[in-house]
């Protein structure tokens, strides 16, 4: 399945909670521990990868996910936690409402939405992937190589930690 898009790796999988952009090496400790003491109180909890669909749409498919069912409010919630304790460290919330997804690839630079490749994709909107226990938030440095992203873990942090 080509249509002009970059399909993501399968160990570069995530659900990421806040982009923060270039960070002065400096301050990574701080986001860190702004995230540590934002997990204190979340609970591990069971997260479902469930259909597949597209940003905007279907019909315009620039970015191709997998949703998430059973574990959607949880993320949410551990989303809001993390975004507040970004926020009081200097970090404004993304603009865009949160909508916790997988992404699958997105289109590639020059290329334009393929109608035909979200017609491929309508079959899968059920698409079960099956499910896992999310018991830790990482904290990743992205790098963008010409072969695509290359993500480091920079801290993992188990739930409720800091207890």
């Amino acid at each position: 399945m080509g249509f002009g898009y970059k399909w993501s790796a399968e160990e570069n999988l995530h659900v990421t909670l806040n982009f923060l952009g270039d960070v002065p090496e400096i301050e990574l400790n701080q986001v860190c521990q702004a995230v540590k003491t934002s997990v204190v109180q979340i609970e591990p909890f069971e997260m479902a990868i469930e259909g597949i669909g597209a940003f905007p749409s279907l019909l315009k498919p620039r970015i191709v996910w997998a949703g998430i069912s059973v574990g959607h409010d949880e993320i949410c919630e551990l989303q809001r936690a993390v975004t507040d304790g970004l926020k009081s460290i200097g970090f404004p919330p993304e603009a865009r409402p949160f909508h916790p997804h997988l992404t699958l690839g997105r289109i590639q630079r020059n290329s334009r939405p393929d109608e035909k490749l979200g017609n491929e994709l309508k079959p899968f909107e059920t698409f079960d992937a099956g499910s896992k226990i999310v018991e830790q938030v990482v904290v990743y440095s992205s790098f963008l190589d010409r072969s695509g992203p290359i993500y480091t873990p920079i801290s993992r942090i188990d739930f409720g930690e800091a207890r």
